[in-house]
Formats: structure tokens, sequence, C-alpha cells
């Protein structure tokens, strides 16, 4: 039997943590309490056997028992990483819709430029022509 920290066990068993708190509550997998200050620290026991792990005591388990839950644990996995996949795309389309506008500014100041530049080359070109006439 091994000592291992929830996230080291989560890894192991390739669930996620909302699954391994729900298979400990569960009384599925063992667990050990150690006091750490006024809080605990909790320790998940795993066996050395992989098929005996996180299953039922009351039975030995099945290879399709641990598929079936490292399918649901996938299962959580990929949904969490959708929900995560949508935020990123909504919040990378206002990003876009900020730099278009900031573009569009640019673009503007660009053109205004540029006519105040030749506003400018043209008076001075009027100015050179009154010196040179006087």
């Amino acid at each position: 039997m091994r000592q291992l920290t929830k996230a080291e066990a989560c890894r192991e068993l390739a669930v996620s943590l909302s699954t391994l708190d729900r298979r400990i509550a569960a009384g599925e997998i063992e667990v050990r309490r150690e006091r750490h200050g006024r809080r605990h620290r909790i320790y998940v026991m795993l066996d050395d056997d992989p098929l005996k792990n996180g299953l039922a005591a009351k039975s030995q388990g099945t290879l399709l028992d641990v598929a079936q839950e490292r399918i649901r644990g996938l299962q959580e996995q990929a949904e969490l990483l959708q929900a995560q996949l949508g935020l990123e795309r909504e919040r990378n389309a206002g990003l876009e819709e900020a730099c278009r506008k900031e573009r569009a500014g640019r673009d503007r100041m660009r053109r205004v430029v540029l006519v105040l530049g030749l506003a400018v080359a043209g008076l001075f070109g009027m100015l050179v022509a009154s010196v040179l006439v006087v």
C-alpha cells in the first residue's frame, strides 16, 4: 500500500480532483488524515496492484470498471477543456475586435499625417516662392 497526495493520486489514477473526492466520499478509496496545524493533510492510500486502486473494497473490480471510471474522468476533463476553450474564444474575439479598431485608427492617423505633411510642404513652397519674389 502506497501513500500519495491527492494530486499524485489524481495523476496516477488519471481522474480529476472532483472524481477523486467523490470516490473518497463514497468509500471506494482509502485515505489517511494527518493533523497539520489546524487543518488535516489527506493522503490517498493506493494498492500496488493498479486494478484494485480506487475500486470498492466489496468488489475486486475488473479491467472494464477501471476503464469506465477512466472514461468518466476523461469526459469530465474534456468538458472542462471545452468550457475553457469557449471562454478563450470569446476573449480572443474581443481582442480581435480591439486590434481591428486599433488598426483602423492607426490608418486614419497615417492619412492625417500624410495630408498635413503635404500641406506643410505646400506652405513651405509658397514661403520659398514669396521670399524669392521679394
